[in-house]
């Protein structure tokens, strides 16, 4: 069975950043240009060899007879490429572009038992790309969403790390940066106790929603893939929490992406009756006006979630919840601020007592002068 390309495809969401064979604009190159170091990260962690070279799939070579990769898939692999390196990894250019004519018609679908991966890539294609690259490992990338306007830039996309020689995938994971422009307003990266308190009051409306559906009530399992967009799983897990509260069994996959479960659930149905998808399109915080000693401030948090049934990827049940609320605190100490500054630099209190001491003398020498008339 040949593959549709689906899993391997680079994409973009044409209608937030109509980009495809244009330049990439700057906004979104910064914040790709900003994801690199935790790729790096990532793959120091994996504890992989390090002495196997990589080489990149691309992906405009799969999808179009385009003698070229388009600008923003060339730069993105160049992003890569140094992430690669960084990582104490040897990264492999291709020796021929004519070769990808040959070798997509190979590539095979990757076929999932239950929450394992078996194999992924045709051994025929695995062994004839390596000897050409002479890498040992292959890497896939998908651009899952690049969108901007005048408010927010927002990057995520997926890597995937493929042993040639193996046939088995190793490692993947997902990556995700949004940068808030104005000022005022920050993205957070870090679930405070005030996100916390948003972020459970927007899941007590999907609660209300789902209980609303008559089609999820005849679901026995939901299988929960992590939310795209989701710094730190918090989100993810209460999705899960509600799908629990709906009467649901929630059931945990060996999965990352929304790419690997829709491919899971029509290849195998009978992992469970249904797949929760969905993303984290903002959370933020945007600085409101407040006084000297209190500040103000607003946490928004809008989330998309979808029920899709196994084996035809029916959409059973959506929702976009969106819910913000405000608070305040105590800001700082204004006179407890002015002495610690104080005492941080020394030279300001000499300076001062200096001049109160100079002030001093020239009264003095003022009166004396008064007296002598």
């Amino acid at each position: 069975m040949k593959i549709s390309l689906i899993y391997v495809s680079f994409t973009l969401l044409l209608m937030q950043l109509p980009v495809t064979g244009q330049a990439l604009p700057e906004a979104v190159r910064q914040v790709l240009r900003e994801s690199m170091p935790a790729v790096t990260e990532a793959l120091q962690a994996a504890g992989l060899d390090t002495e196997r070279p990589i080489t990149l799939l691309p992906p405009g070579e799969m999808l179009t007879d385009a003698p070229s990769l388009a600008p923003w898939e060339q730069y993105l692999e160049g992003q890569l490429k140094i992430a690669l390196t960084n990582a104490g990894f040897p990264a492999v250019e291709a020796l021929e572009r004519s070769i990808w004519d040959n070798a997509v018609a190979m590539i095979e679908v990757q076929e999932v038992k239950g929450s394992e991966r078996v194999g992924v890539l045709d051994s025929a294609f695995l062994n004839e790309f390596g000897k050409l690259q002479l890498a040992q490992r292959l890497m896939t990338y998908e651009l899952v969403d690049a969108s901007f306007d005048s408010r927010r830039v927002m990057v995520e996309f997926t890597l995937h790390l493929y042993d040639l020689e193996t046939n088995r995938h190793v490692w993947g994971d997902n990556f995700v940066r949004r940068v808030y422009l104005p000022e005022n307003v920050q993205g957070l990266v870090e679930i405070t106790p005030e996100a916390r308190q948003v972020l459970r009051s927007l899941m007590q409306r999907a609660d209300e929603s789902m209980s609303r559906s008559a089609r999820l009530g005849s679901l026995s399992h939901i299988a929960i893939v992590p939310l795209s967009g989701d710094v730190d799983r918090y989100i993810t897990q209460l999705t899960r929490d509600a799908v629990s509260r709906a009467g649901i069994t929630p059931r945990e996959l060996a999965l990352r992406t929304e790419a690997e479960a829709r491919t899971a659930m029509l290849t195998s149905p009978e992992t469970a009756d249904a797949v929760l998808v969905g993303a984290v399109r903002d959370l933020f915080l945007e600085e409101l006006p407040g006084t000297i000693n209190q500040e103000r401030f607003k946490i928004s948090a809008e989330v998309q979630l979808a029920v899709l049934a196994a084996g035809t990827l029916d959409v059973l049940w959506s929702d976009t919840l969106f819910h913000e609320e405000e608070f305040t605190r105590d800001g700082p100490d204004v006179e407890q601020q002015f002495f610690a500054y104080l005492l941080a630099n020394p030279r300001i209190i000499a300076y001062v007592l200096g001049g109160f001491v100079i002030l001093i003398v020239l009264l003095k020498l003022i009166k004396a002068g008064q007296r002598v008339r």
